[in-house]
């Protein structure tokens, strides 16, 4: 019988870090707990927890709503220009999901590798300060560095601190 801790693995736990157990983005947010990144606080249900659905081999991710002042989506390289010195930056106001759903148009920044921007298309004003497209360049940077290639990373500002909520690579390129 399997016991009540073996239900969710936290982020925190080294077997929350195995793909088998834990399904690619909490192994992700498991490996970037480990390494210090800004992950709000979440679990696993392991795959082999979740039912008898097998074929479906799939975790479910279960992790702390962030209530955002800005979200957005990093891209570590350009990838519509295949451009490896320069990051694109894609942010608004509040959840992400107005971006992802079509409802509003994004603020579209083209930085360079130490944060500063090159480019912008500013729908929203200036979403993001300089400071902070500073930042999502240094955490990109380490999020290339810990997986060994460019990465799509979203992000989320609440109460002043950045977020990453989830990384993947860029298979574009």
């Amino acid at each position: 019988m399997t016991s009540a801790t073996d239900a969710v693995i936290w982020f925190a736990d080294e077997r929350c870090r195995d793909v088998d157990c834990a399904g690619g983005k909490g192994a992700s947010l498991a490996a970037m707990t480990a390494v210090g990144l800004p992950v709000p606080p979440g679990f696993v249900v392991p795959r082999a927890r979740k039912g008898s659905l097998e074929d479906l081999r799939m975790a479910v991710v279960v992790q702390q709503m962030v209530e955002p002042r800005k979200s957005g989506v990093l891209f570590t390289v350009d990838p519509v220009q295949k451009r490896r010195d320069r990051m694109v930056v894609e942010a608004i106001f509040g959840l992400g999901e107005q971006v992802v759903s079509g409802e509003e148009t994004p603020d579209h920044y083209v930085i360079d590798r130490e944060g500063l921007s090159k480019r912008e298309r500013l729908i929203h004003s200036g979403v993001l300060e300089p400071e902070e497209l500073v930042l999502l360049a240094q955490l990109g940077q380490t999020l290339e560095e810990h997986f060994g290639g460019p990465q799509d990373v979203e992000w989320a500002i609440a109460d002043g601190e950045l977020y990453l909520l989830q990384s993947r690579p860029v298979t574009t390129l």
